[in-house]
């Protein structure tokens, strides 16, 4: 057994002693170990749904849900708009930082 595992139920045990020595109802210490032993089930199965859904979606077995505050019609109005306003020149930068100049095609 390693320092902390030590540490942590010698700690486990004190508090055991300490709320033993009060008149806390047997029913009520029960149920605040149920709870947190519940509460840390429950966190780390989120934490594996949330990392089973990343992962199914950087494999592409997932579609991606984008949240956004716009509509479908707003975003498309602002593509449109970009498209109107765009320079004819793309810069393209490698690795390097060496730049390349392409025109667009209309």
């Amino acid at each position: 057994m390693n320092n902390y595992n030590e540490y942590s139920l010698r700690n486990l045990k004190e508090w055991i002693h300490d709320v033993i020595s009060t008149d806390t109802p047997p029913n009520e210490i029960y149920n605040a170990i149920i709870d947190v032993i519940v509460e840390n089930r429950d966190y780390h199965r989120q934490s594996m749904i949330q990392a089973n859904e990343l992962l199914m979606m950087m494999r592409g077995n997932r579609p991606i849900k984008m949240e956004t505050k716009y509509t479908d019609e707003e975003l498309n109005n602002m593509c449109d708009d970009a498209e109107k306003h765009h320079s004819k020149y793309y810069y393209d930068f490698d690795r390097n930082g060496s730049k390349d100049m392409y025109e667009l095609g209309n």
